[in-house]
């Protein structure tokens, strides 16, 4: 069931690469969990990181009034981004979900996430290589 879910995530965001917002995100976008870049459930951001000291953080917030269970992914374009997430960030530490290489999607699940509760999740590459306008990457939170 979860690979069955995972390859329409993958399919759904391939589909949608063309209507995504863009940006070539330079340092000093969203390079920490304070200026994290927020989204909604399913909007997609398609970005790249120009050197190696560049991240780009992302957060959602839990207005639904119940506990819900989600999944945050980055596809890779051409270039191999990793994905890490953090609740609650300083306190918590980060969780570093499976990298999965260039062009393809890592993604990590969540479960039980309270209400009011904010995650964060940001995105790096996985080497020096990794950086540049030449690639990108797509990230997405999904609540299920």
């Amino acid at each position: 069931m979860k690979l069955k879910k995972s390859l329409m995530a993958s399919m759904a965001a391939l589909s949608i690469l063309s209507f995504a917002s863009s940006a070539n995100a330079a340092t000093g976008f969203a390079d920490n969990y304070y200026s994290a870049q927020s989204l909604a459930s399913d909007q997609i951001y398609q970005g790249s990181l120009s050197a190696p000291n560049d991240v780009d953080w992302f957060t959602w917030t839990n207005t639904t009034g119940q506990s819900v269970n989600f999944t945050v992914s980055v596809l890779s374009q051409n270039k191999n981004f990793d994905l890490q997430f953090v609740i609650n960030p300083p306190y918590n530490p980060a969780l570093h979900a499976n990298d999965n290489g260039a062009n393809s999607i890592d993604t990590i699940y969540g479960n039980n996430l309270p209400p009011g509760a904010t995650v964060h999740w940001y995105v790096e590459g996985h080497s020096s290589s990794d950086y540049g306008p030449s690639g990108g990457y797509v990230t997405w939170l999904h609540v299920n």
